[in-house]
């Protein structure tokens, strides 16, 4: 993708653009903030279930801020997912029309008899 379709914001929105467009747009980092983001995710579960269970039952409002915090943590990584699954199919289209413009333009291999 070109990301210099239009003027690009200077100071910290421009900052915060190159920081998403890299996030979004570079397959690794990608992978590795989905990486980050269901380690993330397990942790909070296990903590607030396991280590905070008690204390986070007997503070309700607590208790609803740490669950949405995992809630929203985990919709985000299946956002990223998705969004990981949609450029790998791109990809995959792209480079199978490649393949074939390859093959369509080879000659064909000839089928003649041979002999032992």
């Amino acid at each position: 993708m070109n990301l210099s379709q239009g003027p690009t914001p200077k100071g910290l929105p421009g900052l915060l653009w190159a920081f998403c467009a890299g996030l979004l747009f570079d397959l690794r980092v990608r992978r590795r903030m989905l990486f980050g983001t269901v380690l993330a995710s397990v942790l909070m579960v296990f903590v607030g279930s396991a280590v905070l269970g008690k204390t986070l039952e007997s503070r309700p409002l607590w208790f609803a801020l740490w669950w949405l915090a995992c809630m929203g943590l985990t919709f985000f990584t299946i956002l990223l997912a998705l969004y990981d699954l949609l450029l790998v199919r791109k990809a995959a289209v792209i480079h199978r029309r490649a393949l074939r413009a390859v093959l369509a333009a080879r000659p064909p291999a000839k089928t003649g008899d041979k002999k032992p």
